[in-house]
């Protein structure tokens, strides 16, 4: 939670925080949302909800997607828990760790409008050239990843046709910013 507040602060601006979990009841939410209230001095709307574990953390945020109130954003940060401190410390350093790291990211997509996602450097993967982080390449890329990519696609953006595989790309360990809605 602490790293949401961290996250607010670095951007500049009050931040909308939609948080999930699958790992609690009921009771607890109060307290959560306290937490997040208190580590987040500019918070603007706080939506913490208990959602199914199914596709792992995409599948979180897109039933929080289905859940939210019809809002706009420029671009949004999405962030989760991950069992090795390491790589998530060294991830939303790349993503958010400064304020002028953050407000870098913030106005590339107001810059460039092709802009879709940003992701921390040894932490994205494509399928197009020049080639994407190798080391991601083959579970990432493997037909039920592939499945799974089109299903979603088919969610979020139903009746357009999916992109070319050489214009696809992720997010490796689902930290990412993107342009908003």
């Amino acid at each position: 939670i602490t790293n949401v507040g961290a996250a607010q602060e670095n951007t500049g601006s009050t931040v909308d925080v939609y948080l999930s979990t699958p790992l609690v009841n009921d009771n607890d939410l109060p307290r959560i949302r306290e937490s997040v209230k208190n580590a987040t001095p500019a918070l603007g709307m706080l939506e913490v909800q208990i959602t199914q574990n199914k596709g792992a953390d995409i599948g979180q945020l897109l039933q929080q997607m289905q859940q939210a109130p019809h809002r706009v954003y420029d671009t949004i940060l999405k962030i989760h828990t991950k069992s090795s401190h390491a790589i998530r410390d060294d991830i939303l350093h790349q993503l958010c760790g400064s304020a002028e790291i953050a407000q870098k990211i913030i106005a590339s997509f107001a810059a460039n409008p092709a802009l879709g996602l940003a992701g921390a450097d040894g932490w994205l993967a494509w399928k197009g050239m020049p080639r994407g982080t190798p080391h991601f390449d083959g579970c990432l890329w493997d037909p039920n990843e592939q499945k799974n990519m089109k299903k979603i696609w088919s969610l979020l953006s139903p009746g357009t046709p999916m992109p070319p595989k050489d214009a696809w790309a992720a997010a490796v360990s689902s930290f990412w910013w993107s342009r908003g809605s």
